[in-house]
């Protein structure tokens, strides 16, 4: 009887990690990616509506790697959306640069952000059923709204990276002189790639858990209205 429950548990954990990859490929990803092209939009530029990708479609934003690592890390990539500061005509190129490298990002916090709200109505409305660890709907709701905040702050801090071709990196470069932005561009496959295999060997693993905690400590504190209003 113990092996059936046990059993049980771990399959229903099989589809709650399922079901969180199914949300980073066809939400959290397109998502990031149209925050750019909204961004670069509100600014002036016409290029991403007339690529015909400033659309929540998923299957307009899906890269083939990007998904296989989602799969393989628990993170990924989509296409980026074709944007040129240069056609902003409400700021200048290199601000506009910057804005829309951290539009990406703050839409999986915007994400993370709703969940938390999300992940606290659950547990406050379920508290004793989600104590007793018995498995429960409600229980492995709750499991999967911990497993999407998670996922959405380690996507923005993964982006927010300072080196090509994430966010960071067009964030930072926004303020290095022209030639020096191009001839770091020029590399930005061969960086992506001795990042990913850094990533593979854990090099990354410490610094990004101790941003991912910190964040995830501030989006706590910043829904504390949660507990107000549920009168915890």
């Amino acid at each position: 009887m113990l092996n059936l429950a046990n059993q049980t548990a771990s399959s229903a954990m099989i589809v709650v990690e399922i079901f969180v990859c199914l949300i980073i490929i066809l939400v959290e990803i397109p998502l990031h990616e149209c925050a750019h092209g909204w961004a670069a939009k509100a600014l002036g530029d016409p290029t991403p509506e007339k690529s015909g990708r400033l659309s929540l479609n998923p299957f307009l934003h899906v890269d083939i790697m990007g998904t296989l690592a989602v799969v393989l890390f628990g993170f990924g990539w989509g296409r980026p959306i074709p944007v040129n500061p240069f056609r902003c005509s409400k700021t200048k190129p290199r601000i506009a640069t910057a804005i829309i490298a951290l539009a990406g990002p703050l839409a999986n916090l915007l994400i993370a952000y709703v969940t938390v709200i999300a992940e606290k109505i659950i547990l406050y409305s379920n508290i004793e059923v989600i104590a007793s660890g018995n498995a429960c709907a409600e229980l492995y709701l709750y499991y999967t709204t911990i497993q999407i905040v998670s996922v959405s702050i380690y996507l923005a801090v993964f982006n927010l990276l300072p080196v090509p071709p994430f966010d960071g990196a067009r964030f930072f470069m926004a303020f290095l002189p022209t030639k020096l932005f191009i001839r770091i561009m020029r590399y930005e496959r061969a960086i992506m790639m001795v990042i990913m295999l850094l990533f593979l060997f854990g090099v990354f693993s410490i610094p990004m858990s101790f941003l991912s905690a910190w964040i995830s400590k501030g989006l706590f504190y910043a829904t504390g209205y949660v507990e107000f209003f549920m009168g915890v």
